[in-house]
């Protein structure tokens, strides 16, 4: 690949960059055993990796929001949020990485998320592609990220149903003014109509459940049964496709 007169000029910029870095972890990590360094890079290369699916899950579905949610711009507030999505961390053994979905979040929310990813993995036609959606989308289990009381880390400015009920009654007045005013987008019929339009099916709720939209607040979720890695709720997707929070 020919390289242009601009890349050629970077590239003392770069190549100072690269020695800079490198003397910093000189630096940082003197004096450490081999094999504690090559754990300690190993684990940094990892959620830098993490970081990168994150982003590219959460690009993915507002791409496809775009579409589908052309004159939803509340909804598209929410989806570009990036506190809306799961964070990614390292599952205890060989397997997966395990999904941190936000409990303040909707489970209508979610099921919209995992719709979006669905739609993002059937675009996908080259081996290649697939095998990477793979490796982004898999996941061995799902659980509640931490939070650590009333409005701290809590997402701001959303519509109020796109919060998860549970968790949205046990504040007060004072801390949902803070969280957010907006007003209800009718989160659960948006859900409902995309699973129409993907062709999804869902578990009738339990008998006595209340509102949908709640989620076992400060529990994990259980893996689902059938599913390749455990992942996505309890419905029926098209084959080859996975779905993360």
């Amino acid at each position: 690949m020919k390289i242009t007169d601009d890349e050629s000029a970077q590239a003392p910029a770069i190549i100072n960059r690269w020695l800079q870095s490198k003397s910093r972890e000189l630096r940082q990590f003197q004096g450490m055993r081999l094999d504690q360094y090559t754990e300690v890079k190993s684990k940094k290369a990892t959620k830098a990796q993490y970081q990168r699916w994150r982003k590219k899950i959460r690009e993915a579905r507002c791409k496809v929001a775009d579409g589908v949610f052309r004159n939803n711009h509340q909804l598209a507030v929410v989806l570009e949020d990036k506190n809306c999505h799961s964070d990614i961390e390292d599952a205890p053994g060989n397997v997966p990485p395990v999904s941190l979905f936000p409990p303040w979040r909707s489970l209508h929310l979610t099921r919209i998320l995992h719709h979006l990813d669905s739609m993002a993995q059937d675009q996908a036609a080259h081996y290649k592609t697939i095998e990477t959606n793979n490796q982004v989308y898999g996941r061995s289990a799902r659980n509640h990220g931490k939070y650590v009381g009333e409005t701290t880390g809590v997402a701001q400015n959303w519509p109020i149903d796109c919060y998860d009920q549970t968790f949205w009654d046990g504040l007060g007045k004072y801390q949902q003014d803070i969280i957010s005013t907006v007003l209800p987008i009718n989160i659960q019929k948006i859900a409902k109509n995309m699973g129409k339009m993907c062709g999804k099916t869902r578990p009738a709720a339990p008998s006595g459940s209340g509102d949908q939209g709640t989620s076992s607040h400060g529990q994990k979720r259980p893996k689902d049964k059938g599913k390749e890695n455990g992942e996505g709720p309890s419905e029926k997707v098209p084959d080859g496709t996975m779905v993360v929070d």
